[in-house]
């Protein structure tokens, strides 16, 4: 584990593009709904570590391994990627298609990472359909659909957090 953590900080250490985290803050909670393509209350029924590779369509994570240098591949593979199960309790905006949803964060903050995600709890999830850590990897701007369905991905710099009643109350009132 600490063997991976070092590999991992080397290996960010030496990439050419900065994968250090920088927010201008959370916004307001209608800024932040209108900015997001998913946002719900939802309960952490698991947690897990995976690589980039398992938090993208397989098909896609072929075909970007192959035109990748060996250390942006070590990265790749690595078990960067906190994947987070929710059971989602009220949806407020987003095509959520299942009573689950899985969210992907980097592993840490220094990556814009959420770090706070405890199995168990209650959170107001502000999600993105696009990797945002997924740049570090592609060459160009491509149209390929890289994200599975009914998976998003938040960051520290969104309103995500524990579950809030009066932010609750506010997402309520933009919806209706």
């Amino acid at each position: 584990m600490i063997k991976t953590l070092l590999i991992i900080g080397l290996l960010l250490l030496g990439t050419n593009n900065s994968l250090s985290c920088s927010c201008q803050g959370t916004g307001s909670v209608e800024e932040a709904f209108d900015c997001s393509d998913a946002v719900f209350h939802g309960k952490v029924i698991a947690k897990s570590f995976v690589t980039f590779g398992e938090s993208i369509r397989k098909e896609a994570a072929d075909s970007l391994r192959k035109d990748l240098d060996e250390r942006k591949l070590n990265l790749f593979d690595s078990e960067f990627i906190v994947a987070v199960e929710f059971e989602v309790i009220t949806c407020y905006k987003g095509n959520l298609f299942n009573d689950t949803v899985v969210i992907y964060t980097t592993r840490t903050s220094a990556s814009c990472g959420y770090r706070g995600f405890e199995v168990g709890k209650e959170y107001i999830v502000y999600g993105s359909s696009e990797s945002y850590a997924l740049w570090t990897f592609l060459r160009d701007e491509s149209n390929y659909a890289y994200e599975k369905q009914n998976t998003f991905w938040t960051n520290h710099c969104t309103r995500t957090d524990e579950y809030n009643y009066s932010e609750a109350k506010e997402l309520e009132q933009l919806i209706e």
